[in-house]
Parts: structure tokens; sequence; C-alpha cells
């Protein structure tokens, strides 16, 4: 596997994982994003009318010097980029069923067959997380497939077993120090 795995932007923010929206280091770090992407009045990550997700998206593939669509809306990610396979660090732009929606990075497949994978999100239970997330019609949707920036070099196709050989940090439920505790 190359460094990085070809998705540096999965790595940009790692030290803040499980952090709350309500942590003063999360909100150091992703509350300037509002102002770049037209909301300036927004002073924290919670208790907004627009979810975090897209934001994260955004600050983390700027970090490493790659341009996101600077909108805070999660539905910004159904044009953006190129499609692409389901390569470690693609943009999900997802639909709940629910009717809202909700943008993440693709880690690995959990069970692929049960469209089950393992996704990095901002705004899941309210904090930044490695999650088990299920696409499928009875859960969450794809909107356009995974998407990928349209100037990088292709990613990569990698097993759950590779990513946590490598990255044991990006297991479900992992904090910043790689424990599930």
């Amino acid at each position: 596997m190359e460094n990085n795995v070809n998705a540096p932007w999965v790595f940009a923010n790692i030290d803040l994982l499980v952090l709350d929206e309500t942590d003063p280091k999360l909100n150091a770090r992703y509350v300037p994003e509002w102002k770049l992407e037209g909301l300036p009045s927004y002073t924290s990550l919670a208790g907004n009318s627009r979810a975090w997700c897209s934001l994260k998206v955004n600050a983390d593939l700027r970090k490493v010097g790659v341009k996101g669509t600077n909108s805070a809306a999660a539905s910004s990610w159904s044009k953006w980029g190129r499609k692409s396979p389901f390569w470690f660090g693609s943009i999900l732009d997802i639909s709940h069923q629910s009717g809202g929606r909700h943008v993440c990075f693709f880690l690995f497949w959990i069970d692929e067959k049960k469209g089950i994978c393992a996704t990095m999100d901002g705004n899941k239970s309210n904090k930044f997380c490695i999650a088990q997330t299920t696409l499928s019609a009875k859960a969450d949707k794809l909107v356009t497939g995974p998407r990928w920036p349209i100037d990088q070099k292709d990613g990569l196709t990698v097993s759950m077993a590779e990513v946590l050989n490598r990255y044991p940090i990006l297991k479900v439920g992992s904090n910043s120090n790689g424990s599930t505790r």
C-alpha cells in the first residue's frame, strides 16, 4: 500500500478523532471553515441549522491542498470531482431515509454484499468518528456514487484487513489513541 493510500485528507485532522462537537479543540480547528463556506455568523459546530459534515470534508481536503466544494451543503458533493470506485478516502454523498443529506469519507467494506462499510464522519452522533455505515435501500443511500478529486492520482481499493493492519486507528469506534474503549 502506498503512503496514506493516496488519500492524505483522511489523516489531515486524525488527532481530533472522537471529539464531540462542543470540544474546544475541534471547534478551534473547524469553526474558521464556516466563514470560508459563506456562514460567518456560525461560531461553533453545535447548535446550527446546518450540520458540519461538509465543513469537515472541505477543511480536511483544504489542509492537504485539494479544493473541495466550499459549501456547507452536503448535497454540493453530488457533482464534485469525478465518479470513482470505492477507493479508500473517496467521498460519499449520502441521502438519509429521513430525507436529509450527509457527506463522509469511505474507508473500507465491512460486508460489501450487505452494503456495510466503515466511514470517517463529522457530525455523526455529534462527533468526529469512525463509524459503521449501511448503504442500502433500507438505510442510507449513495446519491451519485463515490467521488474523487479530479486532479488527484487514482485512489486504491483496499480491504478492511489491509487498512487495519497498517492503520489500526481506523477501526470502527477507535479514538485518536487507537483505542476502541
